[in-house]
């Protein structure tokens, strides 16, 4: 993992636990709002669960995975089974 996606992670969680404005936050560690909420939506997409979707038409469902990969399954019993599979993939 990079050292600027640790650094910027740390940041985003101490934020919110500090009860601070964005801009407060920001001002007192030396770092630009813009950068934070960027650096935020970043965190957040990159730490999002995996959406399954129904391919329409069809029996299958996939997983669009970051940087648009593609997992398609013929058939699916279980969502949280294939879930609990995936979740290691998001915290690369």
């Amino acid at each position: 993992m990079s050292v600027r996606l640790e650094f910027w992670r740390k940041h985003i969680k101490a934020k919110e636990a500090s009860g601070l404005s964005v801009e407060q936050y920001c001002r007192d560690h030396h770092l630009t709002t813009s950068q934070h909420y960027n650096w935020r939506a970043k965190v957040r997409s990159l730490d999002a669960e995996p959406k399954f979707v129904r391919v329409a038409g069809t029996d299958e469902y996939s997983i669009v995975m970051i940087e648009g990969v593609r997992i398609v399954f013929d058939h699916v019993d279980d969502f949280r089974s294939i879930g609990k599979i995936f979740s290691p993939v998001k915290r690369r």
